[in-house]
Parts: C-alpha cells; structure tokens; sequence
C-alpha cells in the first residue's frame, strides 16, 4: 500500500492523465493537489485501507479517482461552479447543491468535504447530517480557508476586508463579491464545530492547500508569480500562515443516548 506523498502525487498525475481535460482545466485540477494528497496520506496514516469514501467538495474528481486508484469504493459530489466563479445570480443553484447533502443516501466509512464548508450557512446541521451517513467508527475529514492566513492579514492591514461585500455587485475597494452565505474559520472554531457534533477529535492542523505553478494557464504575472512563491514559502515555515485548515474526526463507536 502506498504510504509517502510522493507515491500519492504520481497517482494523483496517473488519474489527472485519464480526464480528457484541456490545458487551462489541467492546471485548474492542480488547485487541488495539495488537500487532496494531503486528506489521503492522513487516511492511510490513520490505518483506513478500504472502505466506501464519499467526497464533497467543488471538484471531487481528483479525489475519487486517486482513492479508486488505491482500492477504495469511492464517490463524490461537485458542487455547482458558482462556488468557484463566484457570481452572484447563481446562489439558488448552490443552494439547490446544498439541499442534496440533505437528501443523502448510504452509509460510509469516511467522507471528505473539500474547500465547501465556507459557504454553509448552517455547519452544525451539515455535520449533523454527515455524521448520520457515517458507519460507526467511520472519519469525517474537512478542509476549508483559514481566516488567519498570511494573505487575509496583509488585506485587512490594507484596508481590505475577506468577507462578501453585502450589497451586491463589487466592494469598495474593487473586489468581487464571493457568494453568500459565506464566512471562513479558525481552526479552534472548526475543532469546536466537529466536537460539538459528537465526533472525536482525530487530527486538527494547518495545511498549504495551494501550490504555486509557473507554467498555469493563463501565465501569472510575474509580480503575482514572485509574491505567491513567498507565500509559499512563509507558510512552510509559519503553520497559523497557510492557507488551509484541516480537520479528521472519528463518529463514536456506540452512540450515546441524550441522557447518558
């Protein structure tokens, strides 16, 4: 069983080469290598060597395909592009994704919500309901922006906020509007969050969960370039910098009753 990184970023090319992708799309997928390898190291690290895998997020392809790779039964959900693109007139359609969540069928022994958990208006609830499609024993893995990143700190010493501005259009210093319901966390809330759902606490940590590439499509910068290259770089060395937080949780092996 392969258990380095480096093992798991060459299957991670192999299942990237089996899309019939082009090549603006090839380096859109590469957005997710980082959680993506990092999610499955820790499942093979936590000794899960099998199982039924259901993956969330707004591209799961990477992940579904990697985990079929290794021998997983694996399936996934990719939340409308809205998440992605950001435009406004389509927070029905992401609504509308929401509401399969609730409407989810099976048990599993380990779901991944990827980079979706920022545009939950309710996260206790979504917990409630992953927590239920999961087989006792069974792991909950969550990776969503930290607010506290090294970027999100430079904007808002600049006068620049992280949040959606609220009326519509693009903010007053020129940003676009993320889509609402949105807000990021820190990682002690998102370690809150899972407890309070009844999970077990399995790991909780800070993850670069972007690389940088220089041949992406279409080319950076090279100022843009440069100063990602030293985020990068900054957030190797100082963990509260990256720009993901991680999350595994364990569902109890016996479900206790209210009373207890």
């Amino acid at each position: 069983m392969i258990l380095d990184k480096r093992a798991l970023n060459h299957l991670f090319d192999d299942a990237i080469d089996e899309l019939e992708v082009t090549f603006d799309v090839y380096f859109e997928i590469e957005r997710y290598r980082p959680r993506c390898v990092h999610a499955v190291n820790r499942m093979l690290f936590s000794g899960m060597r099998e199982g039924n895998v259901l993956v969330l997020g707004s591209n799961e392809k990477p992940f579904t395909m990697l985990l079929q790779k290794m021998g997983f039964q694996a399936e996934g959900f990719s939340f409308h592009p809205a998440l992605k693109d950001e435009t406004a007139d389509t927070i029905g359609k992401v609504s509308a994704d929401f509401q399969i969540i609730r409407n989810l069928q099976g048990e599993y022994d380990t779901i991944i919500c990827d980079d979706v958990l920022q545009h939950v208006d309710s996260p206790p609830e979504i917990f409630e309901i992953l927590k239920d499609h999961l087989r006792p024993g069974g792991v909950l893995m969550v990776t969503t922006p930290n607010i506290a990143r090294g970027t999100s700190r430079l904007r808002l010493v600049s006068g620049r906020n992280i949040y959606p501005w609220p009326f519509g259009g693009e903010s007053l210093n020129g940003d676009v509007q993320r889509l609402l319901p949105y807000r990021e966390y820190t990682l002690s809330e998102l370690d809150t969050l899972v407890k309070n759902i009844g999970f077990g606490l399995i790991k909780s940590e800070f993850i670069v969960g972007m690389s940088v590439k220089a041949n992406t499509w279409p080319p950076l910068p090279l100022k843009d370039y440069i100063l990602q290259t030293i985020f990068l770089a900054i957030q190797k060395i100082a963990a509260p910098l990256r720009t993901y937080l991680f999350v595994a949780a364990r569902k109890p092996l016996v479900q206790r009753k209210p009373n207890d």
